[in-house]
């Protein structure tokens, strides 16, 4: 049987795995098309009461931002949701969730701020063979903080308009650097990376306890850039006051500073930040840094293991985030 009504039914449902444990199509076009219509109505409810008459303009500015937010952000192009989860082996799941709108549509900010064209994950070449945790996520910075300063200008509160003209100064003091060329200088991909060293086990002193033995963890963060502006202010930062034992490579297209640390555990932690190919790097230690660029240039990683390939199979190697 047909639906009377218009639906996306069969453009959700052609993306999700049927025969599991779990399959949903959601319409949501007819609740969300005119969402900024109903939120007026409950806006007009509101002003109305009359207990609420000297906060009025706190109402109407409340309301005018959720309104302006529901409209900019696409949130009413929704179509559709849909969710499904199968065994692909016992124990073993693939889960989906699909968000739809059709096409013309999804102009809004929540389209677009997370990317807007699916890419080549090119995190992946950056993640070494003992890697535990990885997220990689596109953010376009620039949008995010155009949106934020649209929604100060037009709020009607006096606090978010100074803040929107006193934060830039303020960081600027702090930072020693212009926040527009922060911004500027994001190329819109962000990750976090977390691995575990199997051939260096660190014993964990526990109070009252069997000490705790874990293979040695190190963090690194990743973030796309144009240029070196971030990378160059904390190198003068060091540089000015000194920072004790730093060490400095700059060769082959890598910019790195170091500065050992001594920790009372047995954990190697050199904290480093770097730059290389298009990326800065924050991270516990100067070797995952190297190990990182070295899969980058061809050294087996973990998107060679045999882990990872069972993990990915039949999973899209484009996209916005993993």
């Amino acid at each position: 049987m047909e639906s009377a009504e218009t639906t996306s039914f069969k453009e959700v449902t052609s993306q999700l795995d049927a025969g599991g444990n779990l399959y949903l199509y959601l319409g949501t076009e007819q609740w969300l098309k005119n969402l900024s219509t109903n939120v007026d109505k409950w806006h007009e409810l509101a002003a109305s009461l009359p207990n609420l008459q000297d906060k009025r303009q706190d109402i109407d500015n409340v309301f005018n931002i959720g309104n302006r937010l529901i409209k900019d952000s696409g949130l009413e192009n929704i179509s559709g949701v849909g969710m499904s989860s199968i065994a692909r082996e016992p124990g073993f799941y693939r889960n989906k969730i699909i968000v739809h709108h059709y096409p013309g549509q999804g102009d809004g900010f929540l389209w677009t701020i997370f990317g807007k064209q699916p890419h080549d994950l090119d995190g992946l070449n950056l993640l070494p063979a003992n890697t535990a945790m990885a997220a990689f996520y596109d953010v376009d910075a620039a949008q995010v903080w155009s949106v934020i300063q649209n929604e100060c200008e037009q709020s009607g509160f006096p606090q978010a308009q100074d803040f929107l003209k006193t934060f830039p100064q303020q960081f600027e003091k702090g930072a020693g650097m212009k926040w527009d060329d922060v911004i500027n200088s994001l190329d819109g991909e962000f990750g976090i990376v977390a691995t575990l060293d199997d051939s260096r086990m660190v014993r964990i002193p526990m109070p009252n306890q069997q000490a705790l033995e874990i293979p040695e963890p190190a963090f690194m963060l990743v973030v796309k850039i144009k240029n070196d502006a971030i990378f160059d202010r904390i190198d003068a930062l060091l540089k000015q006051k000194g920072a004790p034992g730093l060490v400095s490579v700059d060769k082959n297209g890598l910019r790195m500073r170091t500065v050992p640390v001594p920790v009372p555990v047995p954990i190697t932690l050199r904290p480093s930040i770097a730059t290389s190919g298009g990326y800065l790097f924050i991270a516990t230690t100067d070797a995952l840094i190297q190990e990182a660029l070295a899969v980058k240039g061809g050294k087996a990683g973990l998107k060679g293991s045999d882990e990872f390939k069972k993990l990915s199979a039949d999973i899209p190697l484009k996209g916005n985030q993993f």
